[in-house]
Order: C-alpha cells, then structure tokens, then sequence
C-alpha cells in the first residue's frame, strides 16, 4: 500500500451494529398493560369497599325495621292492660271502645304503619315476605279487637269466662306472630356487619321478656274478672309464663357473661323494678285468690299496679337499640370514608402512574432513543448527532410498587377481620341455642333439632317419643338450701341425662326445673323403659347442701309416642306432654304418664 492512501474508509454495512427494535413501543405496551391491570385492581377494591358499605347501608335499613318491629310488638302487648281492665269494666261499650284502650290502639296501628313505611321504603329481598307476614300480622290484629270489642258490648255478668279467656289468648296469639318479621330483620342486620349482633340480641330478649311478662300479668284477667281462684289450667299457665320469665332472664344474663357492659346499664333497673317489685306483686295477687273472701283487685287495679313495674324492660330494651343503632352508623360511616377515600386514591395514583409513564418516557426512554440514534449515526460516519443528556428519576416507581404493598396488606387485614366476625357469628350462634347451666339444649335448640328429626327418613316401625319431665318441689330446694344448690341440682340433672340418654338423643333443658327428651325407636317399650332408669337414677342420687344436708330429689314425667311416618308438629307434642305432665303432678308426683299409640 502506499503511503499516501487514506486510512479513514467508510465503515461497510456488515460492520454497523443491527437495527434495534424500537423501544418506545415496546414500553408503552407494557405500560398499558400494567395500567390495565391496576385498573382492574383497584376496580376490585373499590368494588369491594362499595359492597362494603352497601351492606353496611342495608344493615341499617334492617335495623330500622327490627327496632320499629319491637316497638309494634311492645305497643301489642302494652294494649293487652287497658283491653284487660275493660274486660273487668262493669261499662259495657257502647259505639267505641274506653278512652285508654283507644289511645293504646292508635299507638300500636302508629307503630304498625311505621313498619310498613320501612318496608316499603326498603327494596331488599326479604321484605316482600315480611310484606305478606305484617298484612296477615294486621288481619289476626283486627279480628283479635274484633273479639275483644263483642267481649265489652256485653254486660259484665253475660261475659263468660271462655269469652273473656278467647279474647285475651287471641291478642297474646298477635303478639307471637312478630317473630317472622324480628328473625328477618335480625338477620339481615346482623349478617351485613359485625359488632352488633349481641345488642340486637339483648333487645331481642328484652322485647320478649316484656311480652312474657305482659301475659303473665293476662293469666290472672279471667279470675279478677270473676273474682275467682285460679282454675288448675290457669295455674299451669301462670307457672309455664314463670318459667318463661325466669328462662328469658337467665338468656339476658348468660349473653352478659360474655359482654358485660350490656348489662351496666338500665338492666339493674329492671332487677330492681321488674324482677323484684312486679313479680312480688303478682305473686301477692296470687296468694290472695287463694284465701276465703280475698280482697282482689280489678283488672283495672292490677294494671295500673303491675305495668309500670315492666317500663324499665322496655327502657332497657332501647338501650339496646341505641347501642346497636350507634355501632351500625359508626359502621356505615367508616365504609363510606373508606370507600371515597380509596376512590381518591384510585384517582390519584391513577394521574401519578400517568405522569409517572410520561416521566419515564421522556426522562429515560427518550434519552435512550436519542442515545441509540447518535450512536448509529456516529457508526455510519455522522459525526453531528449528539447525545443528550436527561435526568434519571426511580423514586416514583419506587412509590408505585410501595403503594401496591400498601393495597396488599390492606386487603389482608380486612379479610382478617372478616373471619373473625364469622368466627364471632358462628360462637354467638351456638351460645343462643345452649343452656350455659347444664350445658344442654335450650328450648330454641331443642326444637329446632325436632324439626329436623322430623325430616328425617324412617320406615314406619319407627316411633318418636316425646319425655317432658319437671323436678318435684324444686322450689322448695332453693327456698330450703338457696340458689347455688338449686343450681347445683340442674347441673346433677343435666350431666345425669349425659350418662343416661344416647347421643343422637335430644336433650335440652326448656325452662326452670323443666327438661325434655325426644328420641326415635323402633319400640317404643325401650323409650318408656329409659324413662323408668332415669327415675330411678335420679331417686338414688343424692345431693350435698351448703350445710352438709344431704337430699335427694324425684321428677314427674310425661310421654308422648307417635309414629315417625305421622309425627305432629313438635309444639303440638310438647303441649300434649305438657298435659301428661300436670297429670303426674297431680296424681302424686314421681310418676311417668305416658301416651303411646296401637303399634299392632
């Protein structure tokens, strides 16, 4: 080569570099991916949080129906003293009814309108029933006044006992039918939130400790009326509304031991008022129609002395409301914060991840194309390209994928939470349908276990036995030795019915001293016979008192035997036990009195 030949030859097109796919492209599809996808995330979450405080809306509309649902069923009873002091009134109606059962009548039809006002304003799937269940509720309401007003425009000495008796069992039977309406709206209340399912269920049993008390007070209208002793029916009844009384104070109290704060309240009131001064009082009233020429009061009398005495429940009862009324709006208010805050923050890292891209693209992407492009150039001989230089920002990525950790750990927590409150429902649930003192069946368990017995299969040599049995005096047990061994006695009981009956029996405890069995056999000599061992079980226990007497104790029993294929309703079978059961109690106690049908 000679010395003169120019060395600075043009770079052929095999040596230059290939051509790169462009970058930008390539970036900003997957910028659109990723903005899809957390499109789709933070959809979900916003989603979820508008379920959340949909629920939490729905709760408070349900909430709204079950405290207006109580009130009516209050109002209800309420109405049953002024229509139980007309029915002793010598007046006899005329064209309306005695001014204070007038005023008790609007308030309650006040408190029904009000219920129907919610319900139509709720467009939720369980209110169309409810619609139904309150119009029917209205119908048994007008026929049950119907009743009670042919009762008044009769003279005093035409009203016989069976008419006063319908008139007053007609109105308590309108009272009972608001529990389709209470278990709805509890229900749905208690199902979209957490935290106030025990409130609900002390006012629950607030509401229905007044209704118990107030028929209480009804067993005693028909012998005031007449001036009369209790028939043996009507004292069975008085003793079966104690029972009830005491049940329902014994439900209010054992939920307390879990949440005592329920009970710090207006509740010591109703101990005072209620459960010391009004049951003294109808016990009192009791005693005196079993005197010679006992002075006894009017119906008129009785209510104005006995009703007072259950404000405090009713008191008590909305306490309970207000307390769940307060944790349901907290609840919904914490939703709708949550929900247009995260919609905020949507929105805003929404516009951040935008600026964030565009950023990017031209702080990095750009500056890499440019870079690229003058490197090329520079390959291929063009020395004027230059690279630019542009700021290198990571802190907002950075931000993006701290903010994602953020939503993670959020959405953990809350499903968190929400097994906890299932956990908490699932606890309360079975807490409702157990005795806490003999760890047996309550009457809400009992029975609905007896409906599904009822359902099950069987061929038709199967039988169902119905045991009701009652301890005897057992009264006089906590009179003699006090409560702690009354109960100590119950416990006896229940862990003696462990020892005696199978497991797939049902066993529950259903009132004071009350307790029921109901087992399925294919002979029903074998059931009767396991009612005789657990009388004789239960006359050889012996029981320790406080001052070291020991007793022993006997029960009364009554049985009831149906085919499987054909078996009653379960309250049919414990009404007809519940007669048996007096039986034995009258022909001497310590006795099973058993009905069983032909099984040729």
């Amino acid at each position: 080569m000679r010395p003169d030949d120019d060395s600075r030859a043009p770079v052929s097109a095999a040596a230059l570099p290939p051509a790169a796919r462009p970058v930008s492209p390539r970036f900003g599809g997957a910028a659109l991916a990723l903005g899809c996808l957390f499109v789709i995330l933070m959809g979900s979450l916003i989603r979820h949080e508008w379920n959340v405080y949909a629920n939490a809306n729905d709760a408070v509309a349900a909430f709204h129906v079950f405290r207006d649902t109580l009130v009516a069923m209050e109002k209800v009873s309420a109405e049953r003293a002024p229509t139980n002091a007309a029915l002793g009134d010598a007046r006899t109606m005329v064209d309306e009814p005695p001014a204070p059962l007038a005023a008790a009548r609007a308030d309650t039809d006040a408190a029904l309108a009000r219920i129907g006002e919610q319900l139509d304003a709720n467009a939720c799937p369980w209110c169309m029933p409810e619609q139904l269940t309150l119009q029917h509720l209205e119908a048994s309401l007008a026929a049950a006044r119907g009743n009670v007003d042919g009762v008044l425009r009769q003279p005093l000495d035409v009203r016989s006992d069976d008419a006063i008796s319908n008139a007053v069992t007609q109105m308590v039977f309108v009272a009972r039918q608001f529990a389709p309406l209470i278990d709805a709206s509890q229900i749905a209340a208690a199902d979209r939130t957490n935290g106030s399912l025990g409130a609900l269920q002390m006012a629950r049993f607030a509401a229905m400790l007044r209704d118990e008390a107030g028929q209480l007070g009804s067993r005693f209208t028909g012998a005031l009326v007449r001036s009369r002793p209790l028939t043996p029916a009507e004292q069975l009844n008085v003793e079966r509304s104690y029972g009830r009384v005491e049940q329902l104070r014994l439900a209010i109290e054992s939920l307390a031991a879990t949440e005592p704060v329920l009970t710090r309240g207006k509740f010591a009131r109703v101990r005072e008022r209620y459960f010391t001064q009004g049951i003294a009082y109808v016990t009192a009233v009791r005693a005196l129609m079993g005197g010679p020429a006992s002075p006894l009061p009017t119906t008129a009398q009785f209510a104005a002395k006995y009703v007072p005495t259950m404000q405090p429940i009713v008191a008590f009862r909305d306490e309970m409301l207000d307390r769940a009324d307060t944790t349901l709006l907290r609840q919904r208010r914490a939703a709708l914060v949550r929900f247009i805050g995260i919609s905020m923050a949507g929105l805003v890292f929404a516009s951040l991840s935008f600026a964030l891209v565009l950023l990017f693209r031209r702080s990095v992407i750009a500056p890499f194309t440019d870079a690229t492009r003058a490197i090329i150039a520079i390959a291929r001989g063009d020395l004027s390209p230059t690279a630019p230089s542009h700021p290198y920002r990571r802190d907002e990525v950075r931000a993006l994928f701290d903010a994602v950790d953020v939503l993670r750990t959020r959405s953990g927590e809350r499903l968190r939470l929400e097994q906890e409150r299932n956990a908490l429902i699932d606890q309360l649930t079975k807490m409702a349908e157990t005795d806490s003192l003999t760890g047996l069946l309550n009457r809400r368990g009992f029975q609905n276990r007896a409906r599904v017995l009822k359902t099950v299969s069987h061929d038709d040599a199967w039988f169902v036995t119905l045991v009701e049995f009652d301890l005897d005096h057992f009264k006089r047990i906590n009179d003699t030795f006090g409560h702690p061994t009354g109960d100590e006695a119950l416990r006896v009981i229940g862990n003696l019915c462990r020892d005696t009956w199978r497991r797939e029996d049902i066993v529950a405890r259903t009132g004071g001293e009350e307790f029921a069995v109901l087992l399925a056999t294919k002979d029903p000599a074998e059931a009767l016979q396991t009612v005789e061992r657990f009388r004789a079980k239960l006359r050889q226990t012996t029981l320790h008192a406080a001052d070291g007497i020991v007793f022993t104790m006997t029960a009364s029993f009554g049985v009831v035997v149906a085919k499987h294929a054909s078996m009653p309703a379960i309250e049919t079978m414990l009404a007809k036990a519940d007669s048996l059961l007096y039986r034995a109690k009258t022909e001497g106690r310590d006795r099973v009195v058993a009905d069983t049908p032909e099984t040729a």
